[in-house]
């Protein structure tokens, strides 16, 4: 069988790198390509990735899954997302260097990675009503975190402006005042 022509970029573990778009990517190429289950492993591409990779057993190295899920444990812990928020709080705009809106740009990538959207478990369709329920409570829950990443965007854009930009941008934005005057 032939395989498509298809590639991903190869996963090099790196704080820069984002772990959840790779595997995204990785796997709508495994079902594009069309590549049976026991070769699927074959096809990680790993760069920095690869020490670690590398020292997991056979078994897990054999096993597509298995192997996705030691590098989410290894690359998207708890540890790194802490690091990660303490990273953004020290983002810091340079007009020298950069535009509003590209720092803005670059801000919003480095959130969804210090906020990321929660992986929650799929509803077991028992009962309708049931079904129905979970999801809603499913979608309020990433609603919510979607919300706060937002929030945090909005907060760490306007810290990280220097004072006369920061400035001009809240005048920009702040609410206008209606005018009292009475026509006779």
């Amino acid at each position: 069988m032939a395989h498509a022509q298809i590639s991903v970029e190869a996963y090099g573990g790196s704080e820069k790198e984002d772990f959840n778009q790779f595997e995204q990517l990785f796997r709508g190429y495994l079902g594009v390509a069309a590549i049976p289950n026991a070769q699927q492993a074959n096809f990680l591409q790993l760069h920095n990735a690869l020490r670690f990779y590398q020292n997991l057993t056979n078994a897990i190295r054999g096993d597509v899954n298995g192997s996705l899920a030691a590098l989410r444990g290894h690359f998207c812990n708890p540890q790194l997302q802490e690091i990660l928020v303490l990273k953004l709080e020290q983002e810091r705009f340079d007009p020298k260097r950069d535009t509003p809106e590209n720092f803005l740009m670059n801000l919003q990538k480095k959130t969804r990675r210090a906020y990321p959207t929660p992986d929650l478990p799929a509803v077991a369709p028992i009962d309708p009503a049931a079904v129905d329920r979970e999801t809603a409570q499913r979608q309020e829950r990433i609603d919510a975190v979607a919300d706060h990443r937002n929030e945090q965007t909005k907060r760490l854009f306007v810290k990280a402006m220097p004072g006369w930009l920061r400035s001009k941008l809240m005048w920009n934005n702040r609410p206008q005042r209606q005018s009292k005057t009475c026509a006779a």
